[in-house]
């Protein structure tokens, strides 16, 4: 019994290609602020609520 005769002509190895290299996503851009163009979000300011005298304030 033994092994099955290698068969010629067949490579030893084959060199296994990457998926990652044939395909291609683009990624979409997420529509964050409904359409507003960016400059404008960054003119925008939040309002202050900061008081006089104040210890310490809290950043979250």
């Amino acid at each position: 019994m033994g092994r099955a005769p290698k068969i010629k002509g067949q490579p030893k190895k084959l060199k296994q290609e990457k998926i990652t290299d044939h395909v291609t996503v683009k990624k979409r851009k997420v529509d964050r602020f409904k359409g507003m163009p960016e400059e404008e979000v960054a003119k925008r300011l939040l309002p202050d609520h900061l008081a006089p005298n104040l210890d310490i304030v809290i950043v979250r």
